[in-house]
C-alpha cells in the first residue's frame, strides 16, 4: 500500500511538469496582433510585447519591459527638402515633392541666365535642357553715335555700315545729309541760286560744281561727266567743246592734244591717255603720216618696215639693216 502510494504520487509529478512546460512551448505559437493599431499582448513573464508596426505606420506601444518596434513606411524617401536633390541649372529647376526629386525644364527658347546686350547673340534653353549661345539679329548694338551709320547684327557679329548718300542727317545742329561715307554734310543749298563755280547745281541740298575738285551730284569722274559737266577723258566725243580736258583726239576726250608721230589717245588699255601705238601699225592720221615703207616702233618713233631699202640698223623697225643691197630684216 505505502509502495503505490509513492508510485501515484510520482506519476502524477510527472505529468504535472510536462503540462507547465508543454503550456510554455506552445505560448510561442500564439498569433501577434498585426496592423497599424500598435495593439500588445501579455507575455508569460507579466509585461506586455509591442505590437509590430503596420505597413507605413507607426510601432506599437510599449508595456512593462517592452520591446519597441517601428515600421519602414514603404521605404526611405529620396529627400527630405530641396537641399537634398540637385543643384538647379541655367535652364532646369529641381524641388523635394513628396518624398522624391522632381525636376522642371524650362521651355525650349527661352531665355537662360542673364544676357549680355548688344552682342547679336542669345543664351537660350534648348529642347534638352541645356543653354546655349544662338544668333539674335534683334540683339543690335548701342548707337555708335554717328548719324550716318546703322546699328546691325552681320552673320552674329555687331556692324555699323554706312548710310545710304542722302539720308538726312544733323551737322552740328543744322539738317544735313549723309554722303554714303559716314559722314553728315551740312546742307549747303535749297536752289541752284544758292551755289557758285563752274555750271553750278544744287542737288540734294549741296552744291556741285564742275570745277570744285570732286566727284559729286552725278558726275562720272572728278568735275566731269553726268548732266551738268563736260565728258570726262575716255568718252566719246565730236568736238573738243565736248571735253573736260577741250582735247577730242581719235574720237574720245584726251588728256592732251596727242598730235605727235605714233601716238594716239585710243589705244586698247589706254583710251582718253596719250600713249604710243604698238609696234608696226601705222598712223596715217598724224600731223606727219608713218605709212607706207614706214611704221611704227611701238616706242613713239616712224621706223622703216622690214625689206624696205635702209643705210643703219636704227633706221629699221627690226633694228637691223643688212644685205646687198641693204634691206631692213626680219
Amino acid at each position: 500500500m505505502h509502495r503505490s502510494a509513492i508510485l501515484t504520487a510520482s506519476l502524477l509529478s510527472i505529468f504535472g511538469f510536462l503540462y507547465v512546460g508543454c503550456t510554455q512551448d506552445f505560448d510561442q505559437f500564439e498569433p501577434v496582433p498585426t496592423g497599424g493599431t500598435g495593439s500588445s499582448v501579455s507575455s508569460s513573464s507579466g509585461g506586455e510585447v509591442g505590437g509590430m508596426g503596420g505597413m507605413g505606420g507607426a510601432g506599437g506601444g510599449t508595456g512593462g519591459g517592452a520591446v519597441s518596434s517601428s515600421g519602414t513606411g514603404g521605404g526611405m524617401p529620396e529627400c527630405m527638402n530641396n537641399n537634398d536633390c540637385p543643384n538647379d541649372s541655367l535652364c532646369e529647376d529641381w524641388s523635394c515633392t513628396a518624398g522624391k526629386c522632381v525636376s522642371a525644364q524650362v521651355p525650349a527658347g527661352m531665355p537662360a541666365g542673364n544676357q549680355i546686350p548688344g552682342n547679336c547673340r542669345a543664351r537660350i534653353c534648348n529642347a534638352m535642357g541645356e543653354d546655349e549661345i544662338v544668333d539674335d539679329p534683334t540683339d543690335v548694338p548701342a548707337d555708335d553715335g554717328n548719324p550716318c551709320t546703322d546699328e546691325v547684327c552681320n552673320g552674329g557679329e555687331p556692324a555699323h555700315p554706312n548710310e545710304p548718300a542722302g539720308t538726312d542727317c544733323m551737322s552740328g545742329g543744322d539738317p544735313g545729309k549723309c554722303d554714303g561715307n559716314g559722314q553728315c554734310i551740312k546742307l549747303e543749298c535749297m536752289a541752284d541760286a544758292d551755289c557758285s563755280g563752274a555750271n553750278a547745281v544744287c542737288v540734294n541740298n549741296l552744291c556741285v560744281a564742275c570745277d570744285d575738285g570732286k566727284m559729286n551730284g552725278d558726275e562720272t569722274g572728278v568735275d566731269c561727266g553726268g548732266t551738268h559737266c563736260k565728258k570726262c577723258n575716255g568718252d566719246a566725243c565730236a568736238l573738243a567743246g565736248d571735253c573736260g580736258s577741250n582735247n577730242c583726239v581719235d574720237g574720245v576726250c584726251c588728256n592732251m592734244a596727242c598730235t605727235a608721230t605714233c601716238m594716239a589717245c585710243n589705244v586698247a588699255g589706254s583710251v582718253g591717255t596719250c600713249s604710243n601705238l604698238p609696234a608696226m601699225q601705222d598712223d596715217p592720221l598724224a600731223q606727219m603720216a608713218c605709212t607706207g615703207l614706214q611704221t611704227c616702233d611701238g616706242a613713239g618713233m616712224c621706223k622703216l618696215k622690214n625689206g624696205s631699202p635702209c643705210n643703219a640698223n636704227n633706221a629699221c623697225v627690226s633694228g637691223k639693216c643688212g644685205g646687198n643691197p641693204k634691206i631692213c630684216q626680219p
